[in-house]
């Protein structure tokens, strides 16, 4: 640039820069490089904001995870204690039910036994008009006694006194001794090394035992 001078007057000329390739090339590049830092920077901001999006999400569903198994335990918890509340109520009104129910049971089929084994006796009238008892009833017992073993093997069958009388004529395989120890419907069969009870109430009482009925014993 210079200055010159016409008619008294200066002016300034002005001339153009002209700028070499390497410079031009140089510019080009430092445009490139910051358009890419300016994005990798963009791309590391929002893979920031991702990641802390995620862990917070991570978090919350932890937190609402135990939450929920929380809230799942106290309530079977809270229907644990009430079922163990109902059964402690419950348990032993049945089990108090169930032991009533099978000691009436057995006392029931105790008195029928009797009953029935009285009634298979029925009454004829003697020569002075009052009232015997014959013998099928009591012949019964001894034969409902020797009916699980050998015949030959018993040595004798006890009896109430009153059914000994009744079967005193019957032709029987053992002989018949009378035990005032027993009532009627009784038997007791006593073999070479022990005895056969086979008596009522103690049929009844396995029975009660087998039921798990207390025994309160038989009355007479």
């Amino acid at each position: 640039m210079t200055d010159t001078t016409t008619a008294g007057t200066v002016q300034r000329i002005a001339f153009p820069s002209i700028g070499t390739a390497a410079v031009t090339d140089r510019a080009s590049g430092a445009d490139v490089r910051g358009h890419a830092a300016g994005y990798t920077a963009g791309l590391r901001a929002a893979q920031a904001e991702t990641d802390a999006l995620r862990a917070r999400l991570q978090a919350e569903h932890a937190a609402l995870t135990a939450s929920l198994r929380a809230d799942t335990v106290r309530r079977i918890a809270v229907l644990d204690a009430a079922t163990n509340a109902m059964l402690s109520t419950v348990a032993p009104v049945l089990s108090d039910a169930e032991a009533s129910v099978a000691s009436a049971a057995t006392d029931l089929a105790e008195a029928i036994v009797g009953y029935e084994i009285r009634a298979s006796r029925p009454a004829v009238e003697t020569d002075d008009g009052g009232e015997a008892r014959i013998t099928s009833g009591a012949e019964t017992t001894v034969r409902r006694a020797l009916a699980s073993i050998d015949r030959s093997v018993p040595v004798a069958v006890r009896l109430s006194p009153a059914d000994a009388a009744r079967v005193a004529d019957v032709d029987l395989p053992v002989p018949v001794v009378a035990d005032p120890a027993l009532r009627d419907g009784d038997a007791v069969v006593d073999l070479p090394d022990g005895i056969l009870d086979a008596r009522i109430a103690t049929a009844l009482d396995r029975a009660r035992t087998a039921l798990g009925v207390e025994l309160q014993g038989v009355s007479a």
